[in-house]
């Protein structure tokens, strides 16, 4: 078996409040991104970054899987049967501590970290393990394989048993959260990766840039890997 990469190895898909229209990342260094069908196969130079109605376009990563040689591999590839796309998006701001840049660092170990500072937790009513894993946005790990697919990244869908957690959509400020985002592939079977919809919600007033107790967003991180 020769050695295989994906790229990039790391990714960044931009938020866009666009319900459906979407453009994909640049692929070097000072470039425009790429306008883009449903599919998300490059059509050439980005046009606009806003849809018709004005909203923020979501910027999509496109990963790719090279071989030793630098050649790329695609599901239309001769010697590639299938091509497996999975990756795991979650997002834990809620259950984890409250900003605080300049009252420790938890790189660096208890000398300085937010436990030693005693920087509190988000949304410290809520206690237990199990209730705390709640806050947790986390639709499970999803896979998507074959051209011209679409994986919605919400709370229907995840692996059988897989201890699925949303937050509550009965928000009283901002927006609820439905959705950490989208998978799709082009017509080679790449996987085009979409973030969120600029979502943030919650039942209490704003208090800081930070946001308050009970709020969501759809910012989110994960792992992305491919079986072939």
């Amino acid at each position: 078996m020769s050695k295989l990469k994906i790229s990039p190895s790391i990714g960044v898909a931009r938020l866009g409040s666009s319900p459906g229209a979407f453009l994909l990342s640049p692929d070097a260094l000072g470039g425009l991104p790429y306008e883009a069908d449903d599919n998300g196969n490059n059509l050439g130079p980005v046009q606009t970054f806003k849809d018709e109605s004005s909203q923020v376009r979501r910027q999509g990563q496109v990963f790719r899987v090279y071989d030793a040689q630098g050649q790329e591999l695609t599901a239309n590839s001769d010697n590639v049967t299938s091509m497996i796309w999975t990756t795991h998006l979650a997002n834990k701001k809620a259950a984890w501590y409250q900003y605080s840049e300049l009252q420790g660092n938890l790189l660096y170990g208890t000398q300085n970290s937010y436990t030693n500072q005693g920087v509190a937790f988000r949304n410290p009513d809520v206690i237990g393990e199990d209730a705390r894993r709640e806050l947790i946005i986390d639709p499970g790990p999803r896979s998507i394989s074959g051209p011209d697919q679409t994986v919605e990244l919400n709370k229907d869908g995840a692996p059988a048993g897989y201890p699925v957690s949303s937050p509550p959509t009965d928000v009283t400020e901002g927006e609820s959260i439905t959705s950490l985002g989208t998978l799709k592939t082009d017509s080679e079977g790449r996987l085009v990766l979409l973030g969120g919809y600029g979502h943030a919600g919650g039942t209490e007033p704003l208090t800081s840039y930070g946001g308050s107790n009970s709020w969501h967003d759809d910012i989110s991180d994960g792992p992305v890997y491919c079986t072939i």
